[in-house]
């Protein structure tokens, strides 16, 4: 006899689980009262979609003051260096006071820092009004939603589950003998 090649096909039946890849509890990372839920649980979400969105007045109304502190501080700034340059000569030939000049040059430098306080402040309520949305880590479906609208949240409570549904991986024994 000749010897083939051939495919052969055994089949085994077995019982499996699919089980996800990853999952995770989304948490809160702000301290703030839940005001927006954008899901229903068993929903498809995307990476980065917005589900849960804290109060964020109070941070949007203390950054519309330091937006506006900040214009008048620029302004003020303006204002105080053009003078120091109108003086710097007048000191030279003392007709100002020394003391008067060094007065103005320390009143600058204080609103330069004010300023630059100031825009950390933006900086860091740039961060919190990120905080108040709570979204997706990566695409897959939600469930257990373990807040409600009105619910006040601490920092790293629980939000809702989003499980990954792609890859799904299965899971099954095979006896030793297959």
């Amino acid at each position: 006899g000749q010897v083939k090649t051939m495919d052969l096909d055994y089949r085994l039946n077995r019982v499996g689980t699919l089980e996800t890849k990853e999952s995770v509890t989304v948490k809160a990372e702000a301290e703030e009262k839940v005001v927006g839920i954008f899901f229903e649980e068993g929903d498809v979400v995307e990476a980065g979609q917005l589900l849960v969105k804290l109060d964020d007045a109070k941070v949007k109304a203390t950054t519309n003051q330091l937006k506006a502190r900040l214009r008048q501080l620029n302004l003020q700034l303006a204002n105080s260096e053009r003078t120091l340059e109108r003086k710097r000569p007048l000191v030279e030939e003392d007709l100002v006071s020394k003391q008067d000049f060094d007065d103005l040059e320390t009143k600058l430098e204080i609103e330069k820092a004010t300023i630059k306080e100031i825009k950390a402040q933006l900086d860091h309520n740039r961060e919190l009004l990120k905080d108040s949305e709570v979204c997706a880590p990566f695409p897959g479906v939600t469930s257990e939603l373990q807040v409600s609208i009105g619910d006040f949240l601490g920092i790293g409570d629980p939000v809702v589950r989003v499980v990954q549904l792609n890859p799904l991986e299965i899971s099954f024994r095979v006896d030793e003998q297959y």
